[in-house]
């Protein structure tokens, strides 16, 4: 909890010196505060690295986003989903 508060006062720091935000107004900066906020959990969650379930022969589907990308013979090497940006947990291939 201590990370979080402290990450979103930095975030509060770099919106007052690199948005253009009014420090006066006190809507806009929380607004500019959120969505960098937003933003911030958005790239943690995808940086949650994710167990595909769902592996084929020579195609995989992303946990996250449901897209169908390529494998071959059932060993995922994408460290990231190329549609998304989730991050994959490694797989090995099926054995036998």
């Amino acid at each position: 909890m201590y990370e979080l508060a402290n990450r979103l006062r930095e975030v509060a720091d770099e919106v007052d010196n690199d948005y253009d935000v009014d420090p006066y107004n006190t809507e806009q900066r929380c607004l500019a505060i959120l969505e960098a906020a937003n933003a911030i959990e958005e790239l943690s969650r995808k940086e949650t690295p994710m167990k595909i379930t769902e592996i084929h022969v020579d195609e995989y589907f992303c946990p996250a986003c449901g897209a169908e990308n390529n494998c071959d013979q059932g060993h995922v090497q994408d460290a990231y989903c190329p549609a998304c940006g989730q991050r994959l947990l490694p797989q090995q291939p099926k054995e036998g």
